[in-house]
């Protein structure tokens, strides 16, 4: 009875970190990472599935690949990052209007970019068909879905 309700509680806390790291994607102060690499653990428990599925998912499959694998992010994504961390810190900056607040705001943007910024930036080339490739990701780096969550 008490591992069903620790599973349960663990399922919860990982459906929770989920949701609110779905909603970081577009909210500029909610971490993403380690709520989505929380969700994972969490399901890797109760669920190993669901962890599956979540780590080779469209959503989120390539940023926890690029996490585990320690292969690093493309200079376009960490562009795009940047871009709309600083549009919805900005904006937030814009309503708030306070100083005090601003500064906050302000210190967390820089903190975060320059998180953003020392991450490995992974080189991205064509392949004689064409294809985007990555130059320094080596064959055996690359996530299998098939793999265990854990």
């Amino acid at each position: 009875m008490a591992d069903k309700i620790k599973r349960t509680l663990i399922g919860i806390v990982g459906s929770i970190a989920l949701a609110l790291g779905f909603s970081g994607i577009v909210l500029p102060l909610v971490p993403t990472t380690p709520l989505v690499l929380l969700a994972v653990f969490c399901f890797s428990h109760v669920s190993p599935n669901m962890a599956v599925r979540l780590r080779s998912s469209r959503l989120f499959g390539t940023y926890l690949d690029n996490w585990y694998n320690k292969t690093g992010v493309t200079r376009s994504y960490k562009i795009r990052v940047l871009i709309f961390l600083w549009l919805g810190i900005g904006s937030s900056m814009y309503v708030v209007n306070y100083l005090w607040l601003t500064t906050i705001l302000g210190f967390i943007g820089v903190c975060v970019s320059i998180h953003i910024l020392r991450i490995k930036t992974r080189n991205v080339a064509k392949t004689s068909a064409g294809k985007l490739c990555c130059d320094n990701q080596q064959s055996g780096d690359t996530y299998n879905p098939m793999q265990s969550a854990h």
